[in-house]
C-alpha cells in the first residue's frame, strides 16, 4: 500500500490549461500616420535663441506627445516596443502578427571623414566632417571637444516645403544626427591637451540617420506585455498622395502615410543642436551648451568627460543605444496616438485547472498487486488441494508427526483423528498440562 501511494502521487499531476474567451475582445494600438491634423493655437511652442535673437520655435504639426516621446527617449534607460501596453480582459491574449509605421535608426561612423575648419588658427581649430553641410554653429572663442548637429529637411525648407520634405525623406529619412567628439584616450601625455585635440586623425565622428520604416510585430500580454519584431522593412517607397498633404507607401493593400516629417526634423533639432567643452590639463575648463548635450556626453564619453574610458559600451556603441531609444519612444507614440494610431482586435483566454493523469506511474504497484494476490491464492488453492504438507496448518498432526502410526496423511484423516481423540487440561500444583485420556 505504501508502494501505491507514493507511485499514485506521481500519477496524478496538476497543470494549467486555457480557454478561449468569445465574448470578449483584446485589444493593442498600431501606427498608420506620422502625425495628424494640427493647428497652430493646438500647442505650446518653446522660445529658442537664434544668433543674437530670441524667436518661436514652431514645431509645425507634430503633436506634444511626439515632443515627449523625444525626450524620454533622451532620458529613459530603455524603451521597448513591449511599453505600449495592449487590453486585455482575460488571463492571457494574444494577436496576429501585423504591421505598425515606426522610426528606425542606422549609424555609420565618420572618423576619416573629420577636418580642421580652420587648420591655420592656433589659438582656436574647430573639427567638422564632410557629409555635414553647413558645419556645426560653434561658440566663437572657444575648442570645443564635443558637438552635435543635425541635418534634415527644415535647413533646406522654402515656399515648396512639400516637395523638399520628400525629396529629403526619400534621401536621408527624417533626420541625420552627427556627433564630433575628442576621446580623452586619444590624448597624448607628452602633448598639451589643446596639442592633440587640435589633430583631426583623433577624433571621432559619428552619424545616425532616423527614417520611417515598417516593424511586422507579434504581441502577447500574459501578466505583462511582450511584443516582438518579426520584420523590419526599410527604404520604403513613398508617393504623394494627390488628396491629402502627405506622402504614402503600400504594403500589402494597406497604406501607411507621413506629413510633415521636417516639422518632426526641426524639433529633433533643438534637441541635437549643443557643444562641450572639457580639459584634463592647461586651462582646466569644462562647460556645455544645449539642454541636452550632457546626455549624448555621458552615453559617450562616460560620467567623467575628462578622463579616458575603456568601456565598451561607451563611444560608438552609446550614440547607437541612445537613438535606438529615440526612435523606439518616438514609434510608441505614434502607435498610441489617437490622430496617427489604430486598433488591431485579438483573442482573449483563460487559464484553467485540471488533473492530468499518467498511468504508466501505476504499472509497478500494480504488477505488484497482481503478483502478491496470485501468490495469496496460489498457496490457498495448493493447501486445500493437498498439495501443501498437512502440519504446516494443523497443531495436532505437528504434534503426532513423531508417531509413525498417527495415520494422519490427509485432512479427512487428521479430522477423523481430532474426532476420536480426548484431552484433559490437568493442574498438577505447579503448571498446567494436556492429559490424553482417549480410551
Amino acid at each position: 500500500m505504501l508502494t501505491f501511494a507514493t507511485f499514485a502521487q506521481q500519477a496524478v499531476k496538476i497543470s494549467l490549461g486555457t480557454n478561449r474567451v468569445d465574448f470578449k475582445t483584446a485589444t493593442v494600438r498600431r501606427a498608420k500616420l506620422s502625425t495628424g491634423s494640427l493647428h497652430f493655437d493646438d500647442h505650446f511652442y518653446p522660445l529658442v535663441e537664434r544668433g543674437n535673437e530670441t524667436i518661436l520655435a514652431s514645431q509645425g504639426l507634430v503633436p506634444q506627445e511626439i515632443v515627449k516621446a523625444m525626450y524620454s527617449g533622451m532620458i529613459a534607460g530603455r524603451n521597448t516596443l513591449s511599453d505600449v501596453v495592449g487590453h486585455c480582459p482575460g488571463d492571457y491574449c494574444t494577436w496576429e502578427e501585423h504591421r505598425t509605421l515606426a522610426v528606425c535608426s542606422s549609424l555609420e561612423d565618420l572618423s576619416s571623414s573629420v577636418y580642421s575648419l580652420n587648420p591655420f588658427d592656433t589659438d582656436y581649430t574647430e573639427m567638422s566632417v564632410r557629409e555635414l553641410d553647413p558645419a556645426p554653429d560653434f561658440v566663437n572663442g572657444t575648442r570645443s571637444s564635443f558637438w552635435t548637429a543635425t541635418r534634415n529637411a527644415s535647413t533646406v525648407a522654402d515656399d515648396q516645403g512639400e516637395d523638399k520634405d520628400h525629396r529629403k525623406l526619400a534621401e536621408t529619412g527624417i533626420a541625420d544626427i552627427f556627433v564630433g567628439y575628442f576621446p580623452p584616450c586619444a590624448y597624448n601625455s607628452d602633448e598639451l591637451w589643446s596639442e592633440s585635440r587640435e589633430d583631426p586623425k583623433r577624433w571621432k565622428a559619428h552619424r545616425a540617420t532616423l527614417e520611417y520604416c515598417l516593424h511586422t510585430i507579434k504581441p502577447t500580454s500574459n501578466s505583462s506585455m511582450e511584443t516582438k519584431i518579426i520584420e523590419t522593412k526599410k527604404d520604403l517607397k513613398w508617393e504623394k498622395d494627390e488628396k491629402n498633404p502627405r506622402y504614402c507607401h503600400t504594403e500589402n493593400g494597406e497604406d501607411f502615410c507621413v506629413r510633415d516629417s521636417w516639422q518632426m526634423a526641426r524639433q529633433l533639432d533643438q534637441i541635437f543642436n549643443g557643444m562641450g567643452s572639457y580639459w584634463s590639463v592647461d586651462n582646466g575648463d569644462n562647460y556645455y551648451k544645449g539642454p541636452w548635450t550632457l546626455f549624448l556626453t555621458n552615453d559617450i564619453l562616460g560620467d567623467n568627460v575628462s578622463r579616458c574610458d575603456t568601456d565598451p559600451n561607451l563611444g560608438f556603441a552609446g550614440f547607437q543605444r541612445r537613438m535606438d531609444n529615440v526612435a523606439v519612444a518616438i514609434t510608441n507614440e505614434l502607435r498610441r496616438g489617437e490622430a496617427t494610431g489604430e486598433t488591431v482586435r485579438g483573442e482573449v483566454f483563460n487559464n484553467r485547472q485540471y488533473f492530468r493523469m499518467q498511468l504508466y506511474w501505476l504499472s509497478v504497484p500494480g504488477v505488484l498487486y497482481v503478483v502478491t494476490t496470485l501468490l495469496l491464492f496460489g498457496t490457498i488453492f495448493r493447501t486445500a488441494s493437498q498439495e501443501t504438507p498437512i502440519w504446516k496448518s494443523s497443531a495436532l498432526v505437528l504434534l503426532r508427526c513423531m508417531d509413525r502410526e498417527n495415520n494422519m496423511n490427509y485432512l479427512d484423516e487428521v479430522e477423523d483423528k481430532a474426532r476420536n481423540t480426548a484431552v484433559e487440561l490437568k493442574y498438577t500444583g505447579e503448571n498446567w498440562y494436556l492429559q490424553n485420556t482417549t480410551g
